[in-house]
């Protein structure tokens, strides 16, 4: 993902954090390398410091404790 995917991908994100959106969740995808944790931790940091923060989980493969979504729910 390229520096401009990633300013698109975080006006998205904004945009639905103070839209009028329905949904709850905000799903970000995409195959591995392309940038989705650090888009995500941008967010992140990003609203913590504005103390805006709803709630952050990331899920990482291999570590027992936060692989799998049945722990998250």
């Amino acid at each position: 993902m390229s520096s401009g995917t990633r300013v698109i991908a975080l006006k998205e994100i904004t945009a639905w954090i103070y839209g009028s959106e329905q949904t709850s969740i905000f799903w970000l995808d995409g195959v591995a390398g392309t940038g989705k944790s650090t888009i995500a931790r941008t967010i992140s940091h990003y609203f913590h410091g504005k103390g805006e923060l709803g709630v952050s989980f990331f899920f990482f493969r291999g570590k027992t404790d936060r692989y799998h979504a049945g722990l998250f729910f």
